[in-house]
């Protein structure tokens, strides 16, 4: 499969940006957001699901706490008569529609009218180079030696790895390039030493504007990618996270971090590369 473009919004936002279609062609602009863990193939926000065809099923509706913003989000079953990203094409796909999506689009430069997640790349090996721009969804793995163990959270699929902070640890984290920022529970952050003392930062979300912490600097290390001082928030959201997935959650690991390198996940070998960049 040849690789995708991709459109970073801005340096502060580097969400993956795809050109996508839904059906007669509808146009969709998409993001690839690896810490969606909702249970459908791709999900729409409100304002483009009549454009896109999404048709409700009646099904109960499918909440999800935890997200970054505040509130919970919340998807209404629908199936879209197609989707397609690039080469890659479905036909009645199973689809969320949920104001989650508009309510991030609302708060990043470009316009969000899908994203597509963990359900979407499951059966993968993903490619993401931030620094060419471009995604591959049929990518090849790294070397076996330099691969880095990664699980996926029993009930709510989030990709998990070890991290070590500040030299202690391991470190159970999101790998999250959805978010904006990278996270720390206050538990974390204390096993690790980090001042949870910085200034007071509101964030936002799926979930909607309302998240907060506290500012702090930590080393961030992943196997052989080092980052000496990473900007990282001391959160309390994710206990929440930790308890809707089933695992030990310790932070996220966001974009701001993935932002100038390449990533490449290799989903079922449950292992990922990490090139860090500059």
């Amino acid at each position: 499969m040849s690789a995708l473009p991709f459109h970073v919004p801005a340096a502060e936002a580097p969400f993956v940006m795809l050109s996508g279609a839904a059906e007669h062609g509808r146009q969709l602009r998409v993001m690839f957001d690896t810490g969606d863990a909702t249970p459908f193939i791709v999900i729409v926000g409100r304002r483009a699901a009549a454009a896109a065809g999404a048709r409700p099923t009646g099904e109960a509706e499918v909440v999800i706490r935890g997200t970054a913003g505040g509130a919970p989000a919340r998807f209404s079953p629908a199936r879209m008569p197609s989707f397609r990203l690039g080469p890659i094409a479905f036909s009645d796909v199973s689809t969320g529609v949920s104001d989650a999506v508009d309510k991030v689009s609302d708060q990043v430069p470009v316009r969000v009218d899908a994203v597509v997640g963990q359900v979407f790349a499951l059966s993968r090996v993903v490619s993401l180079d931030y620094r060419t721009h471009q995604v591959d969804f049929d990518a090849a793995p790294g070397p076996p030696a330099a691969a880095l163990p990664m699980t996926i959270a029993p009930k709510r699929p989030l990709s998990l790895v070890s991290a070590m902070i500040d030299g202690r640890g391991p470190f159970s984290m999101v790998v999250d390039t959805g978010a904006v920022l990278t996270l720390l529970s206050p538990e974390a952050a204390r096993r690790a030493g980090v001042s949870a003392a910085g200034r007071y930062v509101t964030f936002g979300g799926a979930g909607g504007t309302r998240s907060h912490g506290r500012a702090a600097r930590a080393r961030v290390q992943i196997g052989s990618a080092d980052w000496p001082a990473a900007d990282v928030v001391v959160t309390d959201i994710l206990g929440v996270v930790a308890e809707e997935s089933g695992a030990q959650v310790d932070g996220v690991l966001g974009a701001d971090l993935f932002g100038h390198g390449r990533l490449v996940i290799d989903y079922p070998g449950r292992r990922l590369w990490i090139d860090r960049g500059r």
